[in-house]
């Protein structure tokens, strides 16, 4: 199924002239492999950051990597900065500019920070602990929306 959102949030699909003159583009779907190269390479850069200061701190400290620290709360922190910051400020992590998708609100708009903060903390949380089954949807949705994307009404297009 195909929609119709702004031309300044989705790039790709054909162009189509509304009725009041504004020119949309037709939405399409990111999919769930593409989604998961993404989400790789998004896991990367975190671990990359991860291992070359705050690994390097924990060591320095004497901290032992098996017991929880203030270190890996910093962690959490820092991947919940970056995925709400980013998704909410441009629409897409680095990972999802790379591979050239985008979230944006299911109904057009613009991300809010509640409904991207539900969507990456509560969301991705319940996604996970469903056995995986929250991101599976993708797969089977005709919208490829995951649980956390119809917590947050969100879709992800794809913007190339």
């Amino acid at each position: 199924m195909e929609r119709m959102l702004p031309e300044e949030q989705v790039f790709g699909g054909e162009p189509t002239v509304t009725g009041e003159g504004e020119t949309q583009k037709t939405v399409r779907y990111a999919g769930f492999w593409l989604r998961f190269l993404a989400a790789v390479i998004d896991v990367i850069v975190l671990w990359s950051v991860s291992a070359l200061s705050l690994d390097w701190i924990r060591k320095a400290q004497g901290i032992d990597p098996l017991e929880f620290s203030w270190v890996d709360a910093v962690e959490i922190a820092v991947g919940m900065v970056y995925y709400v910051v980013l998704t909410v400020v441009y629409g897409q992590t680095l990972g999802k500019m790379i591979v050239g998708i985008r979230v944006v609100p299911r109904h057009g708009g613009k991300n809010r920070w509640g409904a991207i903060l539900l969507r990456e903390s509560i969301g991705k949380l319940l996604s996970t602990l469903l056995l995986m089954i929250g991101y599976l949807m993708v797969a089977f949705d005709k919208e490829k929306r995951a649980l956390h994307d119809r917590m947050a009404s969100t879709v992800v297009v794809k913007v190339r």
